[in-house]
């Protein structure tokens, strides 16, 4: 039941940057940028604010993605 759209999408080499906004169930905003360093490797990382029940925070965070092998 959330409304989260994305927007303001830029690409840049190997680089992709958008915004999220949502209003419920609450209000979230986050900057992200994926960078696709190859077919096993990608970085993630997002500054986001969020309000919920009056209380503010915002925040940074990172993903750092490799593959390490076939699944068993």
């Amino acid at each position: 039941n959330s409304d989260c759209k994305a927007a303001n999408e830029k690409v840049s080499g190997a680089s992709r940057s958008f915004d999220v906004t949502c209003t419920k169930p609450a209000m979230y905003q986050a900057h992200v940028v994926v960078t696709v360093e190859g077919p096993d490797k990608f970085t993630m990382s997002q500054d986001f604010a969020t309000e919920h029940g009056g209380k503010k925070r915002s925040g940074k965070m990172a993903i750092a993605y490799r593959r390490i092998g076939e699944c068993k």
